[in-house]
């Protein structure tokens, strides 16, 4: 067997608050600033399947470190069903456009059929149309959020480590 590859992430702050957003009192909020460090970080170290990650928080003063892996996890939590919702709406609207096309199309051709003097050809292309707007979202839109998805549990399933 192949044994698993670690990866770090690497994240410097001073103290806890730089953790949060600066206009959160109650410091529940990921800052905006970690979010993209995090995520990009993830993006540039991230290679492969089969390996697992660690998130090195290294601070200057010393964290509460159940608090900060507690409102990581959350947010990564949140950010994958975030991605779920989305995703889910992309399918259902891909399977309206698809029943759409396919009964637009069966009043064409039922319509073609029974009358030749009508000129049916919009609707034709209107059947067309969503069919390949619904064939276009299956395969190009849900790559993207599928990956993302993908992302953010692996990020939940990070081992977070304070030094």
């Amino acid at each position: 067997m192949f044994a698993m590859a670690t990866r770090t992430i690497k994240l410097k702050i001073h103290d806890e608050s730089d953790m949060y957003s600066p206009f959160d009192p109650d410091q529940q909020m990921i800052s905006e600033d970690v979010v993209t460090y995090l995520t990009k970080g993830f993006q540039r170290v991230h290679k492969g399947m089969k390996e697992s990650y660690v998130i090195r928080i290294e601070s200057d003063m010393p964290v509460d470190r159940e608090r900060v892996t507690q409102r990581l996890q959350d947010f990564f939590i949140q950010e994958r069903d975030s991605v779920k919702r989305m995703l889910f709406k992309l399918s259902l609207r891909a399977i309206c456009l698809t029943v759409f096309g396919i009964i637009v199309l069966s009043i064409w051709f039922y319509l073609s059929r029974n009358d030749e003097n009508v000129n049916l050809e919009v609707l034709s292309i209107v059947g067309c149309v969503t069919i390949w707007e619904a064939t276009s979202i299956v395969i190009m839109g849900r790559h993207d959020l599928s990956v993302l998805k993908r992302d953010f549990e692996t990020l939940l399933k990070a081992e977070i480590v304070f030094t």
